[in-house]
């Protein structure tokens, strides 16, 4: 849904050249389900592990913004293949 926003795209063709279309309500909905979901968990957490899980996210995203100079940067890619 959100790439559809963005790009203002009415559709994407898929890797098998199919067109598919943007359904605002199907996408709206499942990421609204998702938001749901992730907001019922959260608000059944302890306070201890709700700040816990706080202060890792804030420390989370400054190495995020210092790693992309702000934002301004990609991040860099990390390669999981073999080294020689």
């Amino acid at each position: 849904m959100w790439l559809g926003w963005c790009g203002g795209q009415r559709g994407y063709t898929s890797a098998w050249g199919e067109t598919t279309y943007f359904h605002a309500m199907v996408d709206s909905s499942l990421s609204l389900s998702g938001a749901a979901s992730c907001g019922i968990i959260g608000w059944h957490l302890d306070r201890v592990t709700k700040i816990v899980g706080g202060i890792e996210f804030l420390i989370g995203l400054i190495d995020l913004t210092i790693i992309t100079q702000g934002f301004s940067a990609p991040p860099r890619m990390t390669d999981f293949g073999e080294s020689a």
